[in-house]
């Protein structure tokens, strides 16, 4: 996990004015609601879930349960403003991508989100190992990503276990998954080790889309389209959630989870672009 000092947290403090972000259209609808800033988002992410490595010494109920109220004070929709050919081929890919993923899913959020972190939870785990790889293969200490690139993977990871509590893919979902997860594992792979920038780039989009897509299940569950049901212990525990959390309290802290991921993705695309990654 992260944690409040250093890490991802202090990554998203020290730089976030190098992004150049457009702010989303729920806070021009409600101006009442302050934007989350970067630094907000890694505060959030850093208390409001037990990395599975720590729950032995941080048990469920030791510390103040997470406050989905405060999550729903702030508009999140951002996005990044595409500066050179690496970004607008990044976020055209990611366009491109979306308009499959919603003829395919529609308003099967639940489904979608199954999907989705299927996927998403490949980046992390391929930048975190090729980093692993090339600090061995030179002999040096890394730049201190990889357990932070690790533990997004694994995050997302939780995400998928959590909707599986409440929903069951079709076959032909379970297909896609499997089709997708080879193919984009491939290009992905391949693509990192050539372009770690665009990738990175690339995740920040599809963390965007994500952000937006909880959004819409948020407002689904508040128009009452979607039932309400209680949340799975498992994630109750996770998010540290209080007793009685609802699928709608589930919701709102995977949607912050994906900010995070948005944000540290784009800085570190941002850092690449900049020569302080190599």
């Amino acid at each position: 996990m992260i944690t409040k000092q250093g890490g991802v947290a202090s990554l998203l403090n020290d730089n976030a004015s190098s992004i150049d972000w457009k702010v989303g259209e729920e806070s021009k609808v409600n101006n009442s609601k302050p934007i989350m800033s970067p630094a907000k988002v890694a505060e959030l992410y850093g208390k409001n879930h037990v990395q599975l490595s720590h729950s032995s010494f941080r048990p469920y109920g030791s510390e103040s349960f997470t406050d989905v109220k405060e999550l729903d004070s702030y508009a999140v929709k951002r996005s990044f403003q595409p500066k050179d050919l690496t970004d607008k081929t990044a976020l055209s890919i990611m366009r491109f991508l979306r308009v499959f993923v919603h003829a395919f899913f529609g308003n099967r959020y639940m489904h979608h989100a199954v999907v989705l972190e299927t996927v998403a939870a490949v980046p992390g785990m391929v930048a975190g190992a090729w980093k692993h790889f090339v600090s061995l293969r030179k002999m040096r200490k890394e730049q201190g990503y990889i357990s932070e690139l690790l533990e997004e993977a694994e995050n997302e990871r939780m995400h998928l276990i959590t909707w599986m509590e409440l929903c069951r893919p079709t076959l032909l979902e379970r297909l896609l998954v499997i089709i997708a997860q080879i193919g984009f594992t491939s290009f992905y792979s391949l693509a990192y080790m050539i372009a770690p920038r665009f990738c990175h780039r690339l995740v920040g989009y599809l963390e965007e889309e994500a952000v937006n897509a909880y959004s819409e299940f948020l407002e689904a569950i508040d128009k009452g389209e979607i039932e309400n049901r209680p949340a799975p212990d498992f994630a109750i525990k996770y998010w540290n959630l209080a007793p009685g959390s609802t699928l709608r309290d589930v919701v709102a802290v995977v949607r912050t989870d994906e900010c995070m991921h948005r944000d540290y993705n784009h800085q570190l695309s941002s850092k690449y672009q900049d020569g302080i990654l190599e």
